[in-house]
């Protein structure tokens, strides 16, 4: 099984919780299929012309009683990825009940964030850490399932929740500060 077929399974079989920790200032996106690249073309604000094929999946798994919770790690100022973020996908997912929190760049969490990285982790059991390239372009997933190894991502988890900000609360601080 490829290590991409492991992490599709993963979402898959996951029953209560996927959680999302995401660290890097910007994705590796094909800028011809990106939002990022249509937000920088000064395309409208807010007014996507459809939800994403992602967002409609989060609105399913929200729908069938599951969580994703996920932490974002944002910079000041923020990249055109992140802005496209904060602009385009957070507030639709947020409609569809996924919890999105901000980690800023004054948490004392930055540092141990950013020196673990982005990882999905599956009800607490399963950790599939992302690995990227030096442009953010995805090169695949390591997946930990020893007990052990988890505990330490389970911790994190849970205190980045106790100390990020709820999405909606950041963002109305962040445009107050913005205008």
């Amino acid at each position: 099984m490829s290590k991409q077929d492991q992490l599709d399974q993963l979402f898959d079989e996951f029953k209560d919780e996927a959680f999302r920790l995401e660290t890097l200032p910007a994705y590796g996106i094909p800028a011809e299929a990106s939002n990022e690249a249509r937000y920088a073309a000064g395309e409208p604000l807010l007014d996507p012309p459809q939800p994403s094929a992602w967002t409609n999946e989060i609105r399913e798994i929200i729908e069938s009683g599951r969580r994703m919770p996920h932490v974002w790690l944002v910079t000041e100022p923020l990249t055109m990825y992140q802005r496209a973020g904060v602009d385009w996908f957070y507030p639709y997912q947020a409609a569809v009940g996924r919890e999105t929190y901000i980690l800023t760049p004054d948490s004392p969490l930055v540092d141990e964030a950013t020196k673990t990285g982005d990882y999905w982790m599956f009800d607490s059991a399963s950790v599939a850490l992302m690995r990227y390239d030096d442009t953010g372009d995805f090169l695949g997933t390591d997946v930990l399932t020893d007990p052990a190894d988890v505990a330490y991502y389970v911790d994190l988890r849970d205190r980045l929740l106790a100390t990020a900000q709820p999405f909606r609360q950041w963002l109305a601080g962040w445009r107050q500060r913005v205008r």
